[in-house]
């Protein structure tokens, strides 16, 4: 009986081999069945023009994938596959499908040649999925899994100390699965809040006070991050970088000059926000990241706006 069910949405007609195989790698590891997806627009308007029905053109289209799959499955035969073709809009009828099928992690791959609002499909379904989204490109085959975690301070910050709990959990499940081919390293940055405004005051008094403020800040962040590295050590941690700087700048800049390929981040600091939005730190990193995949979390007791909602789907196994 399979543990765990995963989805891998697939709107490109063909997926890259390397990450395809990772992709069953993580499935195999899990236990997991595997789901792979495609949405399609309606066609109920203009079916008529192809002489054949809208449950026709979805049936060729489930095929088509199913044939495409099959093709690169080759010896494994332990994971559980099935092709679903799903109809309407791309990023509410994944966020639903996953909701409704009870989908522990969502892969979408990016497409060779996106279409200009590729990226922001992705982006909603970064904000308003509750399941995790592990949003792979082609680059993550190139090298070994050199994968970056991200924490942010969480005392006194539940919803980030179970973000952070979370990453760290997905993180150690990744060094296992991928243990001969995969480096981990932890980044927390730091700064003093609004400490770029306070020196425009040019004030001598005001400097020495932010002098001793900073110090301050440094050594609580510091005290954190050095108990927080004590207690996961069983991670065996590649590296654990200590930054001064916001995140939003230090981490796209640390991503490119040791050229990792997944970054594991929560973008969710606030869950009063119901969905509609990330924290502004996050989305910025994730725009600010071109050739490097990213492991979205969420913590525990994020609502999504999407409804969730039984839907049809064609399925082919």
């Amino acid at each position: 009986k399979r543990n765990s069910k995963i989805m891998c949405v697939l709107n490109d007609s063909d997926i890259d081999t390397h990450l395809f195989d990772r992709i069953m790698r993580y499935a195999l590891g899990s236990e997991a069945e595997i789901d792979f997806v495609r949405v399609i627009d309606s066609y109920k308007s203009s079916s008529h023009f192809f002489n054949q029905s809208l449950t026709d053109i979805k049936l060729t289209l489930a095929n088509q994938l199913k044939l495409n799959i099959s093709n690169k499955l080759n010896e494994i035969s332990d994971v559980e596959c099935k092709c679903r073709i799903l109809e309407g809009v791309w990023f509410i009828e994944v966020i639903k499908y996953a909701l409704t099928h009870q989908v522990d992690m969502i892969f979408i791959i990016e497409p060779k040649l996106p279409s200009p609002d590729f990226k922001s499909n992705v982006m909603h379904i970064i904000r308003k999925s509750p399941i995790p989204v592990w949003w792979m490109k082609s680059d993550e085959c190139i090298r070994p899994i050199k994968i970056l975690l991200y924490v942010d301070i969480d005392i006194n910050n539940l919803a980030v100390r179970n973000a952070n709990t979370k990453c760290l959990e997905l993180a150690q499940k990744l060094k296992y699965l991928y243990y001969d081919e995969c480096e981990l390293t932890l980044a927390h940055c730091w700064s003093l809040p609004n400490e770029k405004y306070l020196k425009e005051s040019q004030n001598t008094t005001v400097i020495h006070q932010l002098d001793e403020m900073n110090r301050r800040e440094r050594l609580f962040h510091e005290e954190w991050f050095h108990a927080f590295c004590e207690k996961n050590q069983h991670l065996e941690l590649s590296h654990a970088y200590f930054i001064n700087g916001e995140a939003a700048f230090e981490i796209p800049s640390l991503v490119s000059d040791e050229n990792y390929n997944t970054l594991i981040i929560n973008t969710v600091d606030d869950l009063s926000e119901k969905g509609l939005f990330i924290s502004s730190e996050s989305e910025t990193i994730l725009q600010s990241i071109a050739h490097c995949s990213t492991v979205t979390i969420k913590p525990d007791g994020f609502i999504s706006p999407i409804e969730c909602v039984t839907e049809k789907v064609l399925t082919t196994k």
